[in-house]
């Protein structure tokens, strides 16, 4: 049977004592010590632990709720409001994508000049409620390339893969943008696939994060054509936000459209996967011989603002609220290392909230 001591440990970094605020409680009694035994040793107001095995919290003043933020990557508490990382921290950072063209028919004159990608620092963003100006700023304005034209497919059944260097885009608010245009009605409109598109940043550090092409919210500009043919439409049935209520389509609604519901339509993109298999495409559309609403394709997928270097903020695990009483928390380290653990404690009621951080280093071997 292990035998344990308490020691009392904590720096406060703030607290706020109660006043003429109604709460029951003082927050500024309420604390964290931690029971020892032969695998977990305190130095002072460090915490020693053997790696995998548990560290008891005990809690004095009985706070009302209780957040734990352990230290380790992506829980701490000093890093709960950050949005970016940064960029001297950043060893480097890449964009991958892969396309292929593996449609059934088509030729090189299907893929010649009809896709392009596109970056920009300085782009202004789609208004995404006033088509006609958002169709004029995508197709007038100044693009980088982001990828050079002759580098893309050139014919049918090809698969390419891409590496973009993002370092010299940290900091910044960038946008992509793919654009589509049919060039020759008497050819194939071709399809493009494209899969796993990322942002990899690799850390100093050795922490590697990665950034889906799901989270950089592409949203399409449906330009050409501008009234699809109603029976082109019958696939997105079920895609009910492109229709009213006696099965007319909402035009504004359609030319901002991706396909998330049914079935593929010429020159439309299809985004139903990007969230679960990062996978998206625009689907081919027929030669003009023999169907009479045929046309050119002309669409864009234009992304929002994305900040290369962005991150999730941190976020602790809460262990304690006002329906739970708990008097001791048991957390274990499963890595070696030096470790930052937080406690916010807080007391609150309607009309006022008074917290309390303690934090201890846990050194872990």
């Amino acid at each position: 049977m292990k035998t344990y001591r308490l020691i009392s440990l904590g720096l406060i970094v703030w607290a706020f004592a109660a006043c003429d605020d109604g709460l029951d409680k003082d927050i500024s009694v309420a604390g964290v010590t931690v029971a020892q035994d032969e695998n977990v040793v305190c130095e002072g107001v460090t915490v020693n632990a053997k790696k995998g095995e548990p560290i008891v919290f005990n809690f004095d003043g009985e706070p009302d709720n209780i957040v734990f933020f352990s230290g380790e990557d992506g829980k701490s508490y000093d890093f709960r409001n950050r949005t970016t990382i940064d960029i001297s921290q950043i060893e480097s950072s890449k964009l991958t994508f892969t396309i292929d063209t593996n449609y059934g028919y088509g030729n090189a004159t299907s893929y010649a000049d009809v896709l392009h990608m596109y970056v920009s620092t300085n782009f202004g963003g789609l208004y995404k409620d006033d088509f006609e100006a958002d169709c004029k700023q995508v197709e007038e304005f100044q693009w980088d390339e982001l990828v050079p034209v002759e580098e893309l497919p050139t014919n049918i059944s090809q698969t390419h893969s891409y590496e973009v260097d993002m370092t010299p885009y940290l900091g910044q608010n960038i946008t992509f943008a793919i654009s589509y245009k049919g060039q020759d009605l008497a050819n194939i409109q071709g399809r493009y696939n494209f899969t796993d598109m990322k942002i990899t940043n690799v850390y100093k550090n050795g922490k590697v994060t990665e950034v889906p092409a799901a989270e950089f919210g592409f949203n399409a500009l449906n330009i050409s054509p501008a009234y699809p043919d109603s029976e082109q439409l019958k696939n997105l049935k079920y895609q009910t936000s492109l229709w009213d209520s006696e099965s007319n389509l909402i035009v504004g609604n359609y030319q901002y459209a991706t396909i998330t519901v049914g079935y593929d339509v010429a020159g439309m993109w299809n985004t139903s996967a990007i969230s679960t298999s990062n996978r998206f495409y625009i689907h081919a559309s027929s030669r003009n011989t023999q169907v009479s609403d045929v046309t050119l394709k002309n669409t864009w997928l234009v992304s929002d603002y994305i900040v290369v270097n962005s991150c999730s903020p941190d976020q602790g695990v809460t262990i304690k609220t006002m329906s739970n009483r708990l008097s001791s928390y048991e957390y274990t380290y499963d890595e070696i290392g030096t470790y930052k653990a937080t406690f916010l404690m807080t007391n609150s009621n309607y009309k006022h909230e008074d917290a309390k951080v303690v934090t201890m280093v846990i050194n872990v071997k």
